[in-house]
C-alpha cells in the first residue's frame, strides 16, 4: 500500500488505533469505514489482545 507517498510491502500490525467520536453511533460508523478501508488493503480488525 501506498501512505503519504511512501509504499508499505509488509504491515502486519496495526497497533493502538484510537477512535474518537461525539456519539455512540457516530464511532460505530467510523469504525465501519475503518473496517472497509482496512479490507480493501487485506488488513482485518481485531478487538481483542493475544494472549
Amino acid at each position: 500500500i501506498t501512505i503519504g507517498g511512501s509504499k508499505i510491502f509488509n504491515l502486519k500490525f496495526a497497533d493502538d488505533t484510537t477512535l474518537i467520536a461525539a456519539s455512540q453511533e457516530e464511532l460505530v460508523a467510523l469504525l465501519n469505514i475503518l473496517e472497509q478501508h482496512s479490507a480493501a488493503y487485506g488488513l482485518v480488525l481485531t478487538t481483542t489482545r493475544p494472549r
